[in-house]
């Protein structure tokens, strides 16, 4: 049986150890662009560290098989 989970997160955000100015300021961006990430470019919103470790952690539980998981997927699996 074959077990392989993909995820394409797009912009990660959440908070980190060490300081990284730029990248703060890009997932306040990030964030307050939300809204204009509609149809296919929902796949490029913001999501939070944790919010994809629980979906990664949810994964092994998917059927044998390769799965790609993307923004809105992801989500939906970290909800599950």
């Amino acid at each position: 049986m074959l077990f392989r989970s993909i995820f394409r997160p797009s912009f990660l955000v959440g908070d980190r150890v060490d300081a990284r100015p730029v990248e703060r300021v890009g997932g306040a961006v990030a964030k307050a662009l939300e809204f204009a990430f509609v149809g296919k470019l929902k796949k490029y919103s913001a999501i939070e560290v944790s919010v994809l470790a629980t979906a990664i952690l949810a994964a092994r539980a998917a059927e044998p098989g390769v799965h790609i998981y993307e923004y809105e997927q992801i989500l939906a699996l970290a909800k599950s």
